[in-house]
């Protein structure tokens, strides 16, 4: 053992660690010292934290991608909130189809979201939309996909975000074979429920 990290029980001899209250040999008290420990112990826990501040750093810049990634695949998040604008466009991107999503209700599990949803041709001004057909939608995250279980079976597959809450991108509609895009967007028609 070093002796210069070490203290000698008064009672047995025993080499002891500095910091220690009581002999590991025999139990005696030993005295106080005033020996430091070495620089390189000092470095080791400033080293120590430095690792620990950057896995934490790592951590939260990993975890925010995630949020994000998530955020971009997820349009039922916002549905509950505002009415949401999906245009249905042809193969030229001009417009077939529009129509408003306001939603009643939602279930989130693990890998979707799974809810119901008003589905209406023009915004109300009441905002008022119980009385509007209401259709089942699932939300799946982990795909990137918005099915909505309409007759006919629309399915959206977000491939672009072109700005704060305005999605794009391919889309089937079984039965509208002319139907390829969507744009969805969040409307500004105001807060409902």
């Amino acid at each position: 053992m070093n002796h210069d990290l070490s203290v000698t029980c008064p009672r047995c001899g025993k080499l002891n660690v500095i910091g220690s209250q009581h002999c590991s040999n025999c139990g005696a008290p030993l005295p106080h010292s005033t020996k430091k420990a070495s620089p390189t112990h000092r470095l080791s826990r400033r080293g120590l934290a430095m690792m620990a501040t950057f896995g934490i750093l790592l951590a939260m810049v990993v975890l925010g991608v995630i949020i994000q990634h998530n955020q971009i695949l997820s349009y039922s998040t916002f549905i509950n909130s505002a009415p949401q604008e999906v245009e249905l466009l042809d193969r030229h991107q001009r417009v077939v189809s529009k129509f408003y999503l306001i939603g009643a209700e939602k279930k989130s599990t693990a890998n979707e979201i799974r809810g119901t949803a008003a589905l209406v041709s023009h915004l109300r001004t009441d905002n008022d939309y119980r009385r509007a057909p209401q259709f089942q939608y699932i939300d799946d995250r982990a795909n990137g996909t918005f099915t909505l279980k309409t007759s006919p079976e629309i399915v959206l597959n977000c491939q672009t975000k072109t700005g704060k809450l305005k999605y794009s991108g391919r889309c089937y509609v079984t039965d509208k074979p002319q139907v390829q895009y969507f744009r969805w967007l969040n409307s500004s028609g105001g807060v409902t429920k």
